[in-house]
């Protein structure tokens, strides 16, 4: 530090090369940024274990804990799968909170396969027949127990599309610039053996009151969508769909004891 005398006898100040803040200073800026890392460590923490925690302070509920543990229970059984997928974890999310109640299909005819990249969960393995009207056998499976009904499940869907235009026409793609003649042709295609879709799902699950949920697998993800139509009940009919093939979805819980054995599938 170099001081310096003026004329006036005023004293003037300069920093001299190479000054430092006295040790002090440097101590109290320190802690202030120690303070601040430990803060934002803390915050970061509080947001791990939710907005409750961080907006109360408090420590978890006996509701909160439970709600952790399940949490903990799906996660941990989504990664126990041998061929486990980022999407079956967002799959087990969304059927947790559900029931599969598919009616189960005859012993003679059936065989119940446990599915491998999905634990918890079985499918039927060469039930469903492969004719172009798997969608619709699953539901006549479901409805009426009886996977040759499909023709008439296929034309109730139909009707039913037919009594409500205005809530399918605006969901179906064609070339066609009307809504009205894209339906009309899509029904066309529906009465001479097409294959069901996201539409006919939706339609059949209106007509016959029925939630559905759909578990779709691929050679990298597992999809599980939802077709809720009674929000009243937790019970589901659940469709199990790879390769454009759909089969009966059973949990595992509901399986009956002197179901066939089972045997490890894909």
């Amino acid at each position: 530090m170099t001081v310096r005398k003026t004329k006036k006898h005023a004293v003037e100040i300069y920093p001299a090369i190479g000054f430092r803040y006295p040790v002090y200073i440097r101590k109290i800026v320190y802690l202030a940024c120690l303070m601040m890392v430990m803060f934002l460590i803390a915050r970061m923490r509080g947001r791990d274990q939710g907005p409750d925690y961080i907006q109360s302070g408090m420590a978890p509920t006996d509701e909160t804990r439970h709600v952790e543990d399940l949490q903990s229970e799906v996660d941990d059984l989504a990664q126990a799968s041998q061929s486990y997928f980022p999407s079956s974890e967002h799959a087990y999310r969304t059927l947790s909170g559900i029931r599969i109640t598919t009616p189960q299909p005859p012993l003679a005819s059936a065989r119940v396969t446990p599915i491998k990249s999905f634990p918890g969960y079985s499918k039927t393995e060469g039930y469903i027949k492969m004719d172009g009207n798997c969608l619709f056998r699953t539901f006549a499976h479901f409805k009426y127990g009886d996977q040759e009904r499909h023709i008439q499940v296929r034309k109730e869907m139909i009707k039913y599309i037919e009594t409500k235009p205005m809530e399918f026409q605006d969901f179906v793609e064609g070339e066609e610039s009307e809504p009205e003649l894209r339906l009309k042709n899509y029904l066309l295609k529906m009465e001479n053996g097409a294959w069901g879709d996201e539409i006919s799902i939706k339609a059949l699950s209106e007509a016959y009151g029925l939630n559905i949920v759909v578990l779709s697998i691929s050679n990298f993800s597992i999809h599980a969508q939802l077709h809720v139509v009674n929000e009243r009940t937790q019970d589901f009919k659940g469709a199990y769909l790879q390769n454009e093939h759909y089969e009966l979805l059973l949990q595992n819980l509901h399986i009956a004891a002197e179901a066939p054995k089972v045997r490890p599938s894909i």
